[in-house]
């Protein structure tokens, strides 16, 4: 991904008048403000780890070297657009409300008898999803910390020592994680991941009985929006 700044400001370019749908065919626009193509140049030599882009690649042989084209997730604005004006009918019309999940990633589900359910709803609501799907990275502080600005003035230097902080605390992170057992013993020891009500987790998902006195120094900002509302499963995948 790139760092861009979208408002993402929709024209109704037809189809609507005065409030009122004319039964015509709606057509939206939103323009792209910040264009960058420059970002994208190491990307055409390396796949973003994880990106639509190399399955393009590979099930096409070519690929957009600018922002991803067809396997971009700017390209799905359209049917977010065209979506949500068919939601706001169905709530209008017959009280219906939508709302999804992240059920499962490879081998990692939800356990289906903890999807909530009663006579009227199927789940968690978009509130619950994004509150409780939401997790706090936690790392190690004997292998990670926070470069700050006292410590380095200037912004380009810290931002690259931070990303070097960060990649060598995973990379630590992975040794143990397949190194002997009685290391990864150990790791289970440790919080990986904090939610919305404080409570930790280790990196199997299971929930810590105590914190470490310096719980502080494992927090970090980066907050991931797994949108897996069942907490556990969320850590494993």
């Amino acid at each position: 991904t790139t760092p861009r700044a979208e408002k993402d400001m929709v024209t109704i370019l037809s189809g609507v008048e005065h409030g009122y749908t004319l039964g015509t065919p709606i057509g939206l626009f939103v323009k792209n403000e910040d264009q960058r193509p420059g970002d994208y140049k190491e990307m055409s030599e390396i796949p973003r780890p994880g990106h639509a882009d190399y399955t393009y690649l590979v099930k096409y042989g070519t690929k957009a070297s600018s922002g991803g084209g067809r396997s971009s997730a700017r390209e799905t604005i359209g049917r977010v657009a065209a979506g949500a004006i068919a939601e706001k009918f169905l709530k209008d019309t017959y009280g219906t409300e939508i709302s999804c999940w992240v059920h499962s990633i490879g081998q990692h589900s939800i356990p289906e008898e903890v999807v909530m359910s009663d006579a009227n709803t199927l789940g968690w609501t978009r509130e619950e999803v994004d509150r409780i799907g939401t997790l706090r990275l936690l790392r190690d502080p004997k292998w990670w910390k926070v470069i700050t600005e006292e410590e380095e003035p200037d912004s380009d230097k810290r931002k690259k020592a931070n990303i070097e902080m960060e990649i060598k605390a995973e990379e630590c992170f992975i040794e143990v994680l397949i190194g002997p057992a009685k290391g990864e013993a150990e790791l289970a020891l440790s919080p990986c991941y904090e939610d919305y009500e404080g409570k930790l987790y280790n990196h199997r998902g299971e929930v810590l009985a105590s914190a470490p006195a310096n719980i502080e120094a494992w927090k970090s900002d980066e907050l991931l929006p797994l949108r897996c509302p069942h907490r556990p499963t969320a850590c494993r995948m």
